[in-house]
C-alpha cells in the first residue's frame, strides 16, 4: 500500500491529497518500524526457550545475522535500480 500513497509531486504542492499522502507515509512507516521491532524481540524470545543449550548461540546470532542481512539485500536492491534507471524514470 504504500507505493499507492498520493504524493505532492502528482497531486500539487498545495493539494490536500497530496500533504495527507505525506501523512500517512510517515504513519505507516512508523508502525512498520514498530512491528519489525516486535517481531525481532518476539522471535528471540522463542529461541531463548525452545533452542537445546548447546545451540542456543548459534540460533540467537542467526536472527541478527538474517536481519542484517535483510538490510543489506536492500541496499543491494537500491544500488542496482540506481544503476539501471535515472532520475526521470525512478520518479515516474
Amino acid at each position: 500500500g504504500q507505493g499507492l500513497l498520493p504524493t505532492p509531486r502528482d497531486w500539487g504542492e498545495d493539494s490536500v491529497t497530496g500533504q495527507l499522502g505525506l501523512y500517512l507515509l510517515f504513519t505507516l512507516r512508523l508502525l512498520q518500524g514498530l512491528c519489525a521491532g516486535g517481531e525481532i524481540s518476539a522471535v528471540s524470545t522463542y529461541i531463548a526457550e525452545v533452542a537445546a543449550p548447546r545451540s542456543m548461540g548459534r540460533c540467537v546470532a542467526l536472527i541478527a545475522i538474517s536481519g542484517n542481512m535483510g538490510f543489506l539485500l536492500a541496499r543491494v536492491a537500491i544500488w542496482s535500480s540506481q544503476w539501471v534507471f535515472n532520475e526521470d524514470e525512478m520518479l515516474h
